[in-house]
């Protein structure tokens, strides 16, 4: 997943690296992947597009929170949400087995103890992962029943993702930048505005899916 670098706030790279983060998120967001919606909202703001995010909004959250009108997938989602705060608590009991082992804190702690407390973190992560993953299978599955399924909500994403890509384009030409250094990898070939440069398969537990590099590029090139 794209993920927004450190630059400076209100720095010329901030503006470039806050719409590129938007479109790779709405796109992950389009092929119902999992997405935090709060950074999502932030980075509207922050590229002075608050009025997209207010237009969008509905649709994103529809999309969003869809698998969780799918019983068996609402289901999982509570056991996820259990593992995944369980993860950063137990975090702290491999720390305290490395301190007890280099002696920073004198407490004997016996071999099994050590093992679990170590191990436990790790065995926690696994499921959270395994469970999120079929999460996604059921979603997947449901989607290839119900190929129409939010085709609205999607189409009015497609558009807006063409609206920050125009945006992109024009933040590079200001910044005199080369398009092609910007790649961004997507999930759809369909935008407006973006270049298709590589077409990769990605597995998606099962079938392997298509996944695409693509730059931003004027409607004449």
């Amino acid at each position: 997943m794209f993920r927004r670098k450190r630059t400076q706030p209100n720095s010329k790279e901030w503006k470039l690296e806050n719409l590129r983060y938007l479109v790779a998120q709405l796109d992950s967001i389009r092929a119902f992947k999992r997405v935090e919606l709060t950074p999502v909202e932030e980075s509207f703001q922050e590229v002075n597009r608050a009025d997209l995010w207010d237009e969008i909004q509905p649709d994103v959250e529809k999309v969003v929170y869809f698998p969780q009108t799918l019983p068996k997938a609402r289901k999982l989602m509570q056991v996820a949400f259990v593992l995944r705060r369980l993860f950063p608590v137990c975090f702290f009991s491999i720390v305290l087995v490395i301190l007890t082992k280099t002696g920073f804190i004198p407490i004997r702690i016996s071999p099994l103890a050590s093992y679990v407390l170590f191990f436990g973190p790790f065995a926690i992560l696994f499921a959270f992962v395994y469970v999120d993953l079929f999460i996604r299978r059921i979603v997947i599955r449901h989607e290839r029943h119900h190929p129409n399924m939010q085709s609205k909500q999607k189409t009015h994403i497609k558009a807006v993702i063409e609206k920050l890509t125009q945006d992109l384009l024009k933040e590079l030409v200001s910044l005199n930048e080369d398009p092609v250094k910007y790649p961004l990898k997507l999930f759809y070939n369909d935008y407006e505005g973006m270049r298709i440069v590589k077409e990769m398969r990605a597995r998606r537990l099962g079938p392997k899916y298509p996944t695409y590099l693509a730059v931003p590029s004027p409607k004449d090139s």
